[in-house]
């Protein structure tokens, strides 16, 4: 009498296609993951340029192309990149003396500021590729303009042998103005203007993984 095969054996040659065919599987998912892990990270690395011209186009108004490790912002974009607006109160004494006679003005000007970097003035956009950085190799910030908005006599003491004439007022009021120039720095406005810049780069940058330099010249 012959006997039948163990049922043991026979259940356990009968596992060895499935856990063939799992060990299989497993290893085409994982390869397929890594695979596809290898290629975003490739494809991430080349899009980096892309994404920060495309910050950089938001941040100049203007499209920015790519040459090779260096950005060119467009002919059509502004020539000019204004980042900071403030009212300024500005508070000056003029004095005028004639024969021992002395007139004095007291000339209070308001006026509106704008800072920040003049684009017709040389200047690169460059990206490090090995570190992410964007490195902005911008001009000085500067004032870009100021908008006189009121000019008006705060107080006057004069008299008959000796007023302060047209010319003196012309010089008077110009001397406000330029009063209004120097507070720019003294209340920091450049500096704010640089700070700004990297703030709104960060903004637009930092969420692809990129940062921003802006040395200064």
């Amino acid at each position: 009498m012959t006997d039948s095969p163990s049922p043991e054996r026979k259940h356990s040659r009968s596992h060895w296609p499935l856990a063939f065919a799992l060990s299989a599987i497993t290893a085409i998912a994982v390869g397929g993951y890594l695979y596809s892990q290898t290629l975003g990270s490739v494809e991430k690395v080349l899009d980096l340029p892309q994404k920060a011209a495309d910050g950089l186009a938001r941040i100049f108004g203007s499209e920015v192309e790519i040459d090779n490790n260096s950005f060119t912002v467009g002919d059509q974009g502004i020539a000019e990149l204004a980042l900071v607006e403030r009212k300024l109160i500005t508070t000056t004494k003029y004095e005028s003396s004639f024969l021992g006679n002395k007139a004095t003005a007291i000339i209070k000007g308001v006026y509106r500021v704008k800072t920040g970097y003049d684009l017709d003035k040389d200047y690169t956009i460059e990206f490090d590729e090995t570190n992410s950085i964007v490195r902005a190799n911008l001009p000085e910030p500067e004032i870009l303009s100021i908008e006189t908005e009121s000019q008006e006599v705060f107080y006057l003491d004069q008299s008959l042998l000796n007023k302060i004439d047209p010319d003196e007022w012309q010089d008077a009021y110009a001397k406000n103005r330029e009063a209004a120039e120097l507070e720019v720095a003294n209340e920091g406005l450049l500096e704010e203007t640089r700070r700004r810049f990297l703030e709104r780069a960060a903004d637009l940058l930092g969420g692809h993984g990129l940062s921003i330099e802006a040395p200064k010249p």
